[in-house]
């Protein structure tokens, strides 16, 4: 009996290269780094369902889903020891995840526009911004584009967005004959 009606049953086996294909280069190696240091701290194995890689010890205490950036950790309470000795490893591997991302400020106001061009709730911000810089065209059938072209033209569009063109009748008066 599951907790909704027709809900998938996710104990199905699935391998862990398939929830990393994909994946971001270095999360891998950051999950074995991850694993290796928690069975060095909690005698543990490793649990591969369709739904996420979970973590055994006597019982299951956490688990791991791939993301197409990002691992995303869960964990349950597992008494005071075991919880200080998963927090102090992931706050030693800090690093590493810190060299894998980084954070950008945004105002509120930006954060809801983002918010709004996203495709799905999962799809990431990273994802919806690269989509828009894949608006900025790299190059044309005569090659490749300077980055201070593609800056320029990405400011012209802006200007002809917001109205700041000069209309091409009052150049020639300007310029003359």
């Amino acid at each position: 009996m599951f907790a909704k009606k027709n809900q998938a049953h996710s104990c199905f086996p699935l391998a862990i290269d398939e929830h990393f294909a994909g994946a971001g280069p270095g999360l891998r190696r950051i999950f074995e780094m991850l694993v290796a240091g928690l069975r060095n701290r909690i005698p543990s194995r490793i649990d591969a369902v369709r739904s996420s890689i979970n973590l055994v010890g006597t019982f299951h205490f956490g688990a791991v889903k791939v993301r197409r950036n990002y691992l995303r950790l869960g964990f349950v309470y597992v008494g005071a020891l075991w919880l200080c000795e998963i927090r102090c490893y992931i706050e030693a591997m800090h690093y590493l995840w810190s060299a894998m991302a980084t954070t950008i400020q945004l105002s509120s106001e930006t954060r809801d526009r983002l918010a709004r061009l996203k495709s799905s709730a999962r799809e990431t911000y990273d994802e919806v911004l690269n989509k828009l810089l894949a608006l900025v065209p790299e190059g044309d059938e005569e090659g490749l584009y300077t980055q201070a072209f593609r800056v320029g033209l990405l400011s012209a569009r802006l200007d002809l967005k917001e109205g700041r063109v000069v209309e091409h009748e009052r150049v020639k008066k300007r310029l003359g004959p």
